[in-house]
């Protein structure tokens, strides 16, 4: 009961004061989905990273299959995915069930670079 009595008089005292800060943290942060299904449902459908803090100015995405064969590439991020990832096909033929590779470079709006690279599953 004392500790939840001090822990009060602090936030009074606080209050009292004005001693109020608020402080506006962005942070770059870069999400990849580790799979999709690109199967026309309307629920992942397009695979693509998702980010926050991204110079769309400064951006690659490639992806390969397991024999290293470029299958897209895009220079264009926007912060709703669906309009710059990969739908699964190659010359409008769909890709199989299978695991892809991606490689993004990027620079974030604070100037640093960045080269993410891992894999991913196309399933259906």
């Amino acid at each position: 009961m004392k500790n939840l009595l001090i822990i009060i008089s602090v936030i009074i005292l606080l209050i009292s004061f004005g001693c109020k800060k608020s402080e506006s943290i962005q942070e770059n942060v870069m999400f990849y989905p580790n799979s999709f299904t690109p199967n026309g449902d309307g629920l992942n459908d397009v695979w693509g990273p998702r980010g926050v803090g991204i110079n769309g100015n400064k951006y690659l995405m490639r992806i390969f299959n397991k024999k290293d064969k470029l299958l897209f590439e895009t220079n264009k991020f926007y912060y709703n995915f669906h309009e710059n990832g990969w739908d699964g096909e190659v010359n409008g033929e769909p890709c199989p069930v299978d695991y892809y590779y991606y490689v993004v470079k990027y620079e974030t709006t604070d100037g640093v670079k960045h080269k993410d690279e891992g894999m991913f599953q196309l399933i259906m």
